[in-house]
């Protein structure tokens, strides 16, 4: 005798139940893909709009600045350092940072290393040459603290206005709260590092050495910096060279011994 087959369940689904949800599928599909696009779409609008303060190439943080060129750069370098005189290949190599597009045709990586070098030889010959270092003074914690790219950055950038002539390219445009791009004040530190890179380059170590007591050393007398027993040595060896507005540049049978005077 035939014995009957149990009854499923669940039934087979008909055709027209497996076209509805098909359909059904493919509207949730076309749902989710609408919605990715309109998410992909929002954040590529913010990108662009994050961007916008920034100019194509990436350059300038104020959208008032003026695109640097030779003349500027010359005229830049007139004023901060008396009588030096560089080529434009290496001023330009100078004020551009690898951050920006621009640095395809050569950037102050490699200045700011020998920058940072030639820094750190000068200020361990003044502290060594100075009276008033202490048996206690660790002097690698002196110059860490003193020579910290952020703090060159936000004291001898400041005062040589190497903010306004950096070609670089901000991460965001996104200011902190005092109006800063986050970051300025390392670029400006390794900038300043670079161009007394290009200083030891082009004009040689005498140069460079007055360059660092009389536009460098004095700026970083502050909280945080060169501790305060130092600061009288610092003051008049930078008076003792001509201060800020001193000839940088020594005939021969004029030509200090720079050892003696620090």
């Amino acid at each position: 005798m035939r014995q009957e087959e149990p009854e499923y369940t669940q039934r087979r689904p008909s055709r027209a139940n497996v076209s509805n949800n098909l359909e059904g599928f493919g509207h949730s599909r076309n749902l989710e893909f609408k919605s990715q696009y309109h998410t992909s779409n929002a954040t590529s609008s913010s990108q662009n709009q994050t961007n916008a303060s920034v100019d194509e190439t990436g350059w300038s943080p104020d959208p008032t600045q003026r695109r640097p060129t030779d003349k500027r750069r010359e005229e830049y370098f007139s004023r901060l350092f008396n009588q030096l005189k560089f080529p434009p290949e290496l001023a330009q190599k100078t004020l551009t940072h690898n951050s920006h597009s621009a640095a395809r045709q050569g950037h102050n990586a490699g200045l700011a290393f020998v920058g940072r070098r030639v820094i750190s030889a000068y200020f361990m010959m003044f502290l060594h040459s100075t009276q008033k270092l202490r048996p206690t003074d660790d002097i690698e914690d002196i110059a860490a603290r003193s020579l910290n790219t952020h703090l060159l950055g936000e004291f001898v950038g400041n005062e040589w206005g190497v903010g306004r002539e950096i070609v670089w390219a901000p991460s965001t445009s996104h200011r902190s709260k005092d109006g800063q791009l986050p970051g300025l004040f390392k670029i400006q530190g390794e900038t300043v590092q670079a161009i007394m890179g290009m200083v030891f380059q082009q004009y040689g170590g005498a140069v460079a050495h007055r360059v660092f007591h009389t536009h460098l050393l004095p700026h970083v007398l502050v909280r945080g910096g060169l501790p305060l027993h130092f600061h009288e040595d610092a003051k008049r060896i930078a008076s003792r060279m001509g201060g800020t507005t001193g000839s940088l540049l020594k005939s021969k049978a004029g030509e200090e011994k720079l050892s003696a005077s620090a």
